[in-house]
């Protein structure tokens, strides 16, 4: 079956959808990938612009390519092409044995509020860049939607080289729904992606380790970043109306205030893309929870009841208010505004696609050196007195 009989053509990308209730609160980048490896030519050096250079050999003779519009090897082990741009580069994965668009523009989203802390490379994957298939086309960053895992490994590594680190540096959470957070260092990089996870059941992770790569998956949940600028920490949650009712950005906040001595008043956090409002219809029994877990004053900001005796849920508001009363400030908080379900041509939705899909990727990396780490944990406490919300 072709994508296009089942996903909107993503290279005519149409424009992201925000709910300006909450303002555009993402930066939008792209990307450009090159070939796996610098795809040396063997003879040849790349020039420093990234195009490629055939140098003459000792007698003179220069290196013959395959004519562009001649013949292609019957085998396929490489073919090159010509994109409108005059420079797309098709290369066979190693793994799967297929040919791979290279050269496809990959699509990423970050937080200004985080970005201009200095501290952290925070990004959240779009669909857009990848070389999945069908109803994963095609920035997949799931090994469990029925995808090549080939496939899958190498939007790893073009997702990874957008945002400036390696796969080898990620460690992936093992999503079941829960509230339980690990802490995790370098001895976990390379988990869940080129190598096996020791750990299940975990929807949180945090660390004060430069250069480890949180990593969580989505596609309506929510995504939960937190930074503590002063003890130089960071933790990553995912939340859906499971982990919102049980407050797991609350347990994320008082596991790094457990293991790094942080103070939610002084912590940057943001909720991520996921579903909004309008297009999260839920039961009575989903709404009885909230209904416990929230008080009477908020009830109405949360969720509202429709005239077939189903909800709309916000579960954007829901985690707003649990961070608010964890001690996050306002000023601190940055919410997306960018529904998964409204966009199903840039991001991956469960409800608009009806479970056939893939996976997104919400990353955090703590930037600096271990000794800048060590230090900040060392520095004598600030001696202010708390500001009370």
């Amino acid at each position: 079956m072709r994508n296009s009989d089942i996903v909107p053509e993503l290279r005519r990308e149409q424009p992201l959808s925000w709910d300006r209730t909450y303002g555009r609160g993402m930066t939008e980048h792209r990307y450009r990938g090159r070939d796996r490896d610098r795809d040396k030519d063997r003879d040849g050096d790349r020039d420093r612009d990234g195009d490629r250079v055939r140098d003459k050999d000792r007698d003179g003779d220069r290196d013959k390519d395959r004519d562009r519009d001649g013949d292609r090897d019957r085998d396929r082990d490489r073919v090159r092409d010509k994109d409108r741009d005059g420079n797309r580069v098709r290369d066979r994965s190693r793994d799967s044995g297929r040919d791979i668009d290279i050269d496809r523009e990959v699509l990423w989203l970050s937080f200004p509020l985080l970005d201009q802390s200095g501290l952290v490379v925070n990004g959240f994957s779009t669909r857009i860049g990848g070389v999945s298939e069908g109803v994963c086309a095609s920035m997949n960053l799931s090994f469990s939607r029925g995808d090549d895992p080939a496939a899958v490994s190498e939007n790893f590594r073009r997702i990874s080289a957008a945002m400036g680190f390696s796969p080898e540096q990620i460690v992936c959470s093992d999503q079941t729904h829960t509230t339980n957070v690990r802490r995790v260092g370098k001895e976990h990089c390379g988990s869940g992606v080129v190598r096996e996870r020791v750990w299940k059941d975990v929807d949180g992770m945090i660390t004060d380790e430069p250069g480890v790569v949180l990593a969580t998956f989505y596609a309506d949940c929510v995504p939960l970043y937190f930074v503590d600028p002063v003890h130089r920490a960071i933790g990553l949650s995912h939340s859906g109306w499971r982990g919102t009712v049980n407050g797991m950005g609350a347990v994320t906040l008082q596991k790094m205030k457990a293991e790094f001595g942080t103070r939610p008043e002084e912590v940057l956090a943001a909720v991520g893309p996921s579903i909004c409002q309008s297009c999260y219809e839920v039961s009575e029994d989903v709404i009885e929870q909230f209904r416990n877990r929230f008080p009477a004053n908020l009830q109405e900001l949360l969720y509202y009841r429709k005239e077939n005796g189903k909800y709309q849920l916000n579960l954007w508001e829901a985690n707003r208010q649990l961070l608010l009363s964890s001690g996050i400030r306002e000023e601190h908080l940055q919410i997306s505004g960018l529904c998964t379900c409204c966009n199903p041509h840039v991001l991956f939705s469960h409800r608009a696609s009806h479970g056939r899909r893939g996976n997104l990727g919400a990353f955090l990396m703590l930037q600096g050196s271990e000794r800048e780490s060590r230090e900040a944990h060392t520095a004598p406490a600030n001696p202010r007195p708390e500001r009370r919300q």
